[in-house]
């Protein structure tokens, strides 16, 4: 998770923070979570350092993973992210899509299932790519987590 402020009590921070946006029947428990940490070292005053989450469940997981969609346009929505771990392989390819988008332009175009699309045929279901997908990874409930500042 990038992008969740640090405080000394980072797994309910995590948990109250997805919960003001999961569906009651989703909502998570800090005992969901097996591992809670941040990764680097810690800085003066800059951004909060990636949040890595480990959840128990695969369908909590599937839902803290889709949280973006359902949290209202704003500065949260602009300022936390929340990715699956992905492989070395995996990255490179997402890198080279990000890449492609900024050329394409994001107004007309964007990420969607590891194809870069038209949002306008993305809204009647259309793909506007040949790029293939993301190679599927090896099932983990790993989340890793950041933020940036606006």
């Amino acid at each position: 998770m990038f992008g969740l402020q640090e405080s000394d009590h980072d797994t309910d921070a995590f948990v109250n923070f997805c919960n003001k946006f999961l569906d009651p029947s989703h909502k998570l428990k800090a005992n969901d979570i097996s591992l809670c940490n941040r990764i680097g070292r810690p800085t003066n005053g800059g951004r909060p350092r990636l949040l890595k989450v480990r959840l128990i469940d695969s369908d909590k997981r599937r839902s803290v993973l889709t949280l973006h969609q359902r949290m209202p346009a704003g500065n949260e929505r602009n300022s936390v992210f929340i990715r699956p771990d992905l492989t070395k392989s995996q990255v490179e390819v997402d890198k080279k899509l990000r890449e492609e988008l900024l050329v394409r332009g994001k107004d007309n175009f964007m990420i969607k299932r590891g194809k870069i699309v038209s949002r306008q045929s993305s809204m009647s279901n259309q793909s506007g790519s040949t790029h293939p997908a993301l190679p599927p990874a090896p099932f983990s409930s790993d989340i890793t987590t950041s933020s940036t500042t606006s």
